[in-house]
């Protein structure tokens, strides 16, 4: 039974990913349809980011009192109903209110599902997790494409929506494994008696948190900003077609869902501390070449090798956290790791709306270079807390 509760906890958080990249991926498409300037993304990706965080604070609550398997048949079907809202939207207001929707089922997966896993299983468990979430990243822009190629943007959203519900369907019949699976050692009932929420007030006093949240919140800004702004960057400002762009989208989460992957199995023989350092020193010649346009055989590379690269260093961060904060606390502090990260999202989606309003999609690489030193420094220093404590 504990496996079937893996495998349906691996295949909701492959829906877990499946918005966060399609709207990047169809926008090329949405915003001249809607007749709205391309920088209206941000609106609708900063809407997003700012519910998911918020869900991501205030989950850990629900989660004790509702417990996990309620929790997730929720929250999995207002997320499938609201995906099919956007397919079926024919007002950019409308989809505004649908980006809260959006968030706040987002959040409460991530929360829900990082937290389970994190306090019960290895790191390669939490590594695998997030390597459904780049599946589920990668069939949107996959959908999308087919559905552009064939006439409509809308018909990715359709197919998404079916997905979503495939999934949700085995959710809801999975009821009794995960009755049984809360029977024993690692049960939901047994997390509503250990785990404790801790105050936010209180966690932001402890500056490994602080640090921990600072390194989220930045290789997430890199994550969001090329593959949500990544195809309006080569649409706009390489001249490739919307298409092909959804497809260099998408092979950037090729390799993003390739690098958790590979972590996952890594971190039996290698430290996630290890892989991470890794991980930025692979990315330092990336961030440089994509400032200039190389062509688009080149594009598909690079994409790759910085989803390869950036994927796993946010789940390593999480699995981490158990570790170094200890099971009882890590409910909460995960969902904190997690706000912070979309607050990174959101940051970026507001500074990057401005600046592709007042200039033009032709900074991203440089605000993605930015955002690589940031992490660096960070991560390094984050390093030293832990050690020195």
């Amino acid at each position: 039974m504990v496996t079937a509760v893996l495998i349906i906890s691996y295949l909701v958080f492959l829906c877990r990913g499946v918005p966060d990249s399609i709207i990047g991926a169809a926008w090329p498409a949405m915003y001249t349809e809607f007749e709205v300037s391309e920088s209206l993304l941000s609106v609708l990706t900063i809407g997003v980011s700012f519910f998911t965080a918020i869900a991501s604070l205030l989950s850990a609550k629900i989660i004790l009192r509702f417990g996990m398997w309620k929790t997730l048949v929720i929250s999995l079907l207002l997320l499938a109903c609201t995906v099919l809202g956007f397919g079926l939207s024919e007002s950019f207001i409308l989809l505004c209110f649908l980006s809260i929707s959006i968030g706040l089922c987002a959040g409460t997966i991530d929360n829900a599902l990082n937290g389970y896993l994190a306090t019960r299983y290895k790191a390669v468990f939490i590594n695998l997790l997030h390597g459904f979430y780049g599946l589920g990243a990668i069939l949107s822009p996959f959908l999308i494409s087919l559905a552009i190629s064939k006439g409509s943007w809308r018909d990715g959203y359709y197919l998404a929506f079916y997905v979503l519900m495939g999934v949700w369907a085995l959710l809801l019949i999975s009821y009794f494994a995960w009755k049984k699976v809360g029977k024993s050692e690692t049960t939901q009932s047994s997390e509503s008696e250990d785990a404790v929420a801790i105050p936010l007030k209180k966690q932001l006093k402890n500056r490994k948190i602080i640090l921990a949240c600072l390194v989220g919140l930045t290789t997430n800004a890199l994550e969001y900003s090329t593959g949500v702004w990544g195809a309006t960057f080569f649409v706009n400002s390489r001249g490739i077609s919307e298409a092909v762009a959804a497809s260099i989208i998408t092979v950037l989460y090729v390799g993003m869902t390739a690098g958790r992957l590979l972590g996952a199995f890594l971190t039996i023989k290698i430290t996630p501390k290890k892989l991470i350092a890794i991980a930025i020193v692979i990315m330092i010649p990336v961030c440089i070449l994509f400032m200039f346009d190389l062509g688009v055989t080149m594009f598909y590379i690079l994409m790759f090798i910085f989803g390869f690269a950036n994927g796993p260093v946010y789940p390593l961060l999480i699995s981490g956290t158990p570790e170094i904060f200890g099971n009882k606390e890590s409910q909460s502090i995960i969902g904190t790791e997690l706000a912070a990260a979309y607050v990174g999202c959101m940051l970026t989606h507001v500074i990057l709306g401005i600046l592709v309003k007042l200039i033009s999609i032709a900074v991203l690489p440089y605000y993605v270079i930015i955002s690589f030193i940031l992490m660096a420094v960070v991560y390094m220093t984050f390093i030293k807390a832990t050690k020195q404590e």
